[in-house]
Protein backbone atom coordinates (compact mmCIF):
# COMPACT_ATOMS: atom_id res chain seq x y z
CA UNK A 1 0.00 0.00 0.00
CA UNK A 2 2.70 2.54 0.65
CA UNK A 3 4.08 1.83 -2.64
CA UNK A 4 0.79 2.75 -4.63
CA UNK A 5 0.10 5.77 -2.02
CA UNK A 6 4.06 7.18 -2.63
CA UNK A 7 3.20 6.41 -6.49
CA UNK A 8 -0.23 8.04 -6.50
CA UNK A 9 1.77 11.10 -5.37
CA UNK A 10 4.36 11.01 -7.82
CA UNK A 11 1.86 10.92 -10.39
CA UNK A 12 -0.29 13.82 -8.73
CA UNK A 13 2.59 15.78 -8.47
CA UNK A 14 3.53 15.14 -12.21
CA UNK A 15 7.16 14.27 -14.37
CA UNK A 16 8.52 17.63 -12.88
CA UNK A 17 11.70 17.44 -10.85
CA UNK A 18 10.24 18.91 -8.07
CA UNK A 19 7.52 16.61 -7.92
CA UNK A 20 9.90 13.35 -8.16
CA UNK A 21 12.16 15.11 -5.47
CA UNK A 22 8.59 15.20 -3.11
CA UNK A 23 8.03 11.54 -4.42
CA UNK A 24 11.40 9.91 -3.52
CA UNK A 25 11.49 11.89 0.18
CA UNK A 26 8.44 10.64 0.89
CA UNK A 27 9.29 7.28 0.16
CA UNK A 28 12.45 7.52 2.07
CA UNK A 29 10.01 8.81 4.86
CA UNK A 30 7.41 6.44 5.44
CA UNK A 31 10.52 3.72 4.84
CA UNK A 32 7.77 2.59 1.93
CA UNK A 33 7.46 -1.08 2.19
CA UNK A 34 4.52 -3.67 1.85
CA UNK A 35 4.06 -3.06 5.63
CA UNK A 36 2.76 0.59 5.40
CA UNK A 37 0.48 0.87 8.76
CA UNK A 38 -2.40 3.69 9.43
CA UNK A 39 -0.32 7.13 10.36
CA UNK A 40 2.60 6.37 8.30
CA UNK A 41 2.30 9.86 5.78
CA UNK A 42 1.48 12.00 8.65
CA UNK A 43 4.62 11.29 10.86
CA UNK A 44 6.50 11.81 7.50
CA UNK A 45 5.00 14.99 7.09
CA UNK A 46 5.70 15.95 10.80
CA UNK A 47 9.03 14.51 10.29
CA UNK A 48 9.77 17.22 7.12
CA UNK A 49 8.25 19.90 9.14
CA UNK A 50 10.53 19.84 11.94
CA UNK A 51 13.25 19.15 9.54
CA UNK A 52 12.49 22.72 8.05
CA UNK A 53 12.15 24.35 11.33
CA UNK A 54 15.79 22.80 12.57
CA UNK A 55 16.93 24.55 9.25
CA UNK A 56 15.13 27.76 9.63
CA UNK A 57 16.17 28.06 13.13
CA UNK A 58 19.78 26.93 13.11
CA UNK A 59 18.19 24.58 16.40
CA UNK A 60 18.37 20.40 16.83
CA UNK A 61 15.00 20.59 18.36
CA UNK A 62 12.14 22.62 18.43
CA UNK A 63 10.79 24.29 21.52
CA UNK A 64 7.56 26.75 21.54
CA UNK A 65 8.33 30.40 20.29
CA UNK A 66 11.74 29.34 18.29
CA UNK A 67 9.89 30.40 14.73
CA UNK A 68 9.07 33.56 16.05
CA UNK A 69 12.10 34.46 18.01
CA UNK A 70 14.17 33.80 14.85
CA UNK A 71 11.84 35.58 12.81
CA UNK A 72 11.83 38.44 15.34
CA UNK A 73 15.79 38.22 15.47
CA UNK A 74 16.19 38.33 11.66
CA UNK A 75 14.13 41.32 10.92
CA UNK A 76 15.19 43.51 13.47
CA UNK A 77 18.84 41.94 13.13
CA UNK A 78 19.27 41.59 17.02
CA UNK A 79 20.04 38.29 19.15
CA UNK A 80 17.08 39.56 22.09
CA UNK A 81 14.33 41.31 21.62
CA UNK A 82 13.07 44.23 23.53
CA UNK A 83 9.93 45.73 23.40
CA UNK A 84 9.58 47.96 20.83
CA UNK A 85 12.15 46.49 18.70
CA UNK A 86 9.65 45.28 16.03
CA UNK A 87 8.30 48.96 15.68
CA UNK A 88 11.49 50.76 15.53
CA UNK A 89 12.62 48.24 12.92
CA UNK A 90 9.35 48.66 11.13
CA UNK A 91 9.70 52.75 11.06
CA UNK A 92 13.68 52.87 10.49
CA UNK A 93 13.02 50.75 7.45
CA UNK A 94 10.17 52.52 6.02
CA UNK A 95 11.75 56.25 6.92
CA UNK A 96 15.54 55.28 6.75
CA UNK A 97 15.57 56.68 10.53
CA UNK A 98 17.81 55.87 13.20
CA UNK A 99 15.33 57.70 15.46
CA UNK A 100 11.64 58.39 15.31
CA UNK A 101 10.01 61.56 15.77
CA UNK A 102 6.10 62.42 15.41
CA UNK A 103 5.22 62.57 11.28
CA UNK A 104 8.12 60.54 9.69
CA UNK A 105 6.16 57.96 8.70
CA UNK A 106 3.76 60.23 6.93
CA UNK A 107 6.57 62.08 5.44
CA UNK A 108 8.17 59.05 3.67
CA UNK A 109 4.69 58.18 2.32
CA UNK A 110 4.44 61.58 0.67
CA UNK A 111 7.87 62.05 0.04
CA UNK A 112 7.57 58.01 -1.92
CA UNK A 113 4.29 59.53 -3.54
CA UNK A 114 5.27 63.23 -5.08
CA UNK A 115 9.64 62.58 -5.14
CA UNK A 116 9.84 65.35 -3.25
CA UNK A 117 11.34 66.01 0.33
CA UNK A 118 9.81 68.88 0.89
CA UNK A 119 5.81 69.37 1.04
CA UNK A 120 4.17 71.86 -0.40
CA UNK A 121 0.01 71.81 -0.30
CA UNK A 122 -1.23 70.33 -2.88
CA UNK A 123 1.81 68.32 -3.94
CA UNK A 124 0.12 64.96 -3.44
CA UNK A 125 -3.33 65.86 -6.06
CA UNK A 126 -0.63 67.30 -8.43
CA UNK A 127 1.32 64.25 -8.06
CA UNK A 128 -1.92 61.91 -8.86
CA UNK A 129 -3.22 64.14 -11.55
CA UNK A 130 0.18 63.75 -12.95
CA UNK A 131 0.05 60.27 -12.98
CA UNK A 132 -3.65 60.39 -14.02
CA UNK A 133 -2.81 62.36 -17.07
CA UNK A 134 0.80 61.80 -17.92
CA UNK A 135 1.56 65.44 -17.78
CA UNK A 136 3.16 67.53 -15.19
CA UNK A 137 0.94 71.04 -15.19
CA UNK A 138 -3.27 70.49 -15.21
CA UNK A 139 -5.34 72.26 -17.62
CA UNK A 140 -8.78 72.54 -17.31
CA UNK A 141 -10.06 69.08 -18.73
CA UNK A 142 -6.96 67.07 -18.82
CA UNK A 143 -8.32 64.29 -16.27
CA UNK A 144 -11.48 63.97 -18.35
CA UNK A 145 -9.57 63.84 -21.72
CA UNK A 146 -7.19 61.30 -20.29
CA UNK A 147 -10.26 59.19 -18.96
CA UNK A 148 -11.99 59.29 -22.47
CA UNK A 149 -8.78 58.94 -24.22
CA UNK A 150 -8.57 55.83 -22.42
CA UNK A 151 -12.03 54.48 -23.19
CA UNK A 152 -12.23 55.26 -26.97
CA UNK A 153 -8.29 54.58 -27.45
CA UNK A 154 -8.00 57.89 -29.32
CA UNK A 155 -6.12 61.02 -28.25
CA UNK A 156 -8.31 63.48 -29.75
CA UNK A 157 -12.20 63.74 -28.60
CA UNK A 158 -14.71 64.44 -30.70
CA UNK A 159 -18.36 64.83 -29.94
CA UNK A 160 -19.80 61.30 -30.00
CA UNK A 161 -17.05 59.06 -29.79
CA UNK A 162 -17.72 57.81 -26.41
CA UNK A 163 -21.62 56.86 -27.76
Amino acid sequence: LGRQVAAQVSAALGDSRKGAEVAAKLREAVAVTDSYEFGDLSLAAVRRLQDSVAEYTGKEKYAFGDLTSTAVSNFTGKDTYEFGDLTKTAVSKITGKEEYEFGDITKAAISNITGKDDYTFGDITKAAVSKITGKQEYEFGDITQAAVSKITGKEEYKFGDVT
